[in-house]
């Protein structure tokens, strides 16, 4: 994984959090056949993290786009749902 350690700490808290208030998510998409990397990516966007900066001009909380694309960013999204 090519994550930092520090950012995905961040978006595990994030993540656990999301899924503490929505613990039937999962099996949620799954029963309405949608696919399990569209849940990665919405529960992402469930966190309101801004992952999107791309450490020089667009700032985000996370400036995951300076060193990650989403193939790499999905990796990180499976290792915190541990799906």
């Amino acid at each position: 994984m090519k994550i930092k350690k520090s950012d995905l700490e961040i978006l595990q808290n994030a993540i656990d959090k999301v899924i503490a208030d929505n613990p039937n998510a999962a099996q949620d998409y799954k029963d309405n056949g949608l696919s399990e990397k569209r849940f990665r990516w919405d529960v992402l966007r469930a966190t309101k993290l801004n992952v999107f900066g791309d450490g020089r001009g667009t700032h985000g909380d996370l400036n995951l786009y300076a060193y990650l694309n989403d193939s790499h960013i999905d990796t990180a999204l499976k290792h915190c749902l541990k799906q």
